[in-house]
């Protein structure tokens, strides 16, 4: 009996392994399910090269919202630090324009 519940035991935490993001990613995403962005993480990784456009959006921080730049991206909309130094200069560019 105690085997069979070693083995649920272990099937149930490799499942829930699997559903974990991973933390190589570093890129942060907006929560799709509101009818606004919501960034409640942000990345400090420069995807400036795969910026698509020349807009961005500003979050304040509110209930989980974290203070946030939402970026277009080939991939998506990301959430990026807006005290990131690349990021910074990055919407500097972009106002120049």
């Amino acid at each position: 009996m105690s085997s069979k519940i070693l083995v649920i035991t272990l099937l149930l935490l490799s499942v829930s392994l699997c559903f974990q993001p991973s933390e190589g990613s570093n890129r942060r995403f907006p929560n799709p399910r509101l009818s606004h962005p919501c960034c409640t993480k942000v990345s400090t990784a420069d995807v400036s090269k795969i910026v698509v456009g020349n807009k961005y959006q500003k979050q304040s921080a509110k209930n989980s919202c974290v203070e946030a730049i939402i970026l277009n991206t080939q991939e998506g909309q990301v959430c990026v630090d807006p005290k990131a130094h690349w990021v910074k200069n990055f919407i500097s560019s972009m106002e120049q324009q």
